[in-house]
């Protein structure tokens, strides 16, 4: 098992400040200029992402078997809904995301397809094993 734990980029640290340093660190790069630069939002949305078989899973916050990404402060989306957006733009008005393979955790924009809440259901409902 790794260990995730993220540590100071100058030292073994672990209680960090920001952008990858502790406060001691933070505040000499910040002075000296030499803070790392921010991620940017789909960088860090990939971040979270590993690969498996075909899919595109995601690896961080899940609620109700859906991943969920903070946008911003406050502003948090289902991150399969996020992924499909940045490949293909908006979702259409009154259209819900599919995944095609069956798995709430993929992200793989190949995976997703807008489909109305009734087709979402019924498809759903033909994937469920049967008893």
């Amino acid at each position: 098992m790794s260990d995730d734990t993220r540590h100071c980029l100058d030292c073994d640290r672990t209680d960090l400040w920001g952008r990858w340093c502790c406060q001691p660190h933070y505040r000499i790069r910040l002075a000296a200029g030499t803070l790392p630069k921010r991620q940017t939002i789909p960088d860090r949305f990939w971040s979270h992402v590993s690969k498996s078989d075909d899919c595109l899973l995601w690896r961080s916050t899940v609620r109700k078997g859906y991943g969920r990404f903070t946008v911003r402060t406050g502003r948090a989306v289902t991150a399969h809904r996020y992924a499909y957006e940045m490949a293909f733009g908006p979702i259409p008005d009154g259209m819900t995301i599919d995944h095609l393979c069956n798995n709430t955790l993929c992200v793989n924009p190949g995976h997703l397809e807008p489909v109305t809440l009734l087709e979402n259901i019924a498809r759903r409902d033909l994937r469920k094993p049967s008893v």
